[in-house]
């Protein structure tokens, strides 16, 4: 009889030490030659689409997201991701995300919110070609002329993968934002964080502005600003 009345003790405690176990937990992730330890580290690393980025920990299963902001989680190429480590680009990034780093197994478990925070890193501009122009920002000494209709081609990193359907734009003013032509071509299957390419072609200038990339949602973590000239 005593063995019957511990039976369903027993069942309850191996549940629940199952799912326990299940829970992921974040350890540290580094971003290049940054490493962020949870309850040690006081700094966060910086990452921007494409970073690669490397999460370690316990509990994660075989599959699951990795997420780090209200957007698409990061891409983990096949055979990167383990129980203890998952290795992948990320897709987005969003300014002052208080989730921070989060895991998600396969079976919907999530591992803690605000312990693995990191900083957002904006596009950056390198370079900005208009036909025979180019301007290379705090270098070039004379601005590109761009007018409306005029196509140009932005050089920089971390643009991500572009606009699915809103979101990430081109603005040259207080005005209608750029037409996209192209947005780095086969970033989803080719994630970079560098060499970015964005080809757009201007709808409105105004003399004085300038060029900004916003690689994830208007008016959020805006580039540099690369100034332009409709004035020649």
């Amino acid at each position: 009889m005593k063995l019957f009345r511990l039976l369903p003790l027993m069942l309850f405690t191996l549940w629940f030490c199952s799912t326990a176990a299940a829970t992921p937990s974040i350890s540290s992730y580094s971003v290049g030659s940054c490493t962020y330890t949870v309850g040690v580290s006081q700094t966060p690393c910086s990452m921007g689409p494409g970073s690669l980025i490397t999460v370690n920990g316990s509990g994660f299963t075989s599959a699951g997201i990795v997420a780090t902001c209200d957007c698409p989680q990061i891409i983990v190429p096949s055979g990167d991701w383990t129980n203890t480590r998952i290795t992948g680009y990320v897709y987005s990034v969003a300014a002052n995300f208080s989730a921070g780093i989060q895991v998600e197994t396969s079976g919907g478990t999530w591992s803690a919110s605000g312990v693995a925070p990191y900083t957002a890193l904006a596009a950056q501009i390198t370079k900005v070609v208009v036909g025979n122009c180019t301007y290379i920002p705090d270098q070039s000494p004379q601005q590109c002329l761009i007018a409306a209709g005029t196509q140009f081609t932005i050089y920089g990193n971390y643009f991500g993968a572009g606009p699915l359907s809103s979101g990430p734009q081109v603005t040259l003013c207080d005005c209608s934002s750029a037409t996209i032509n192209s947005w780095d071509p086969g970033w989803t299957s080719n994630p970079s964080a560098t060499g970015n390419v964005i080809t757009a072609t201007a709808v409105d200038a105004e003399c004085g502005n300038s060029i900004i990339v916003y690689a994830e949602d208007l008016g959020t973590l805006a580039s540099n600003p690369v100034p332009y000239t409709t004035c020649q």
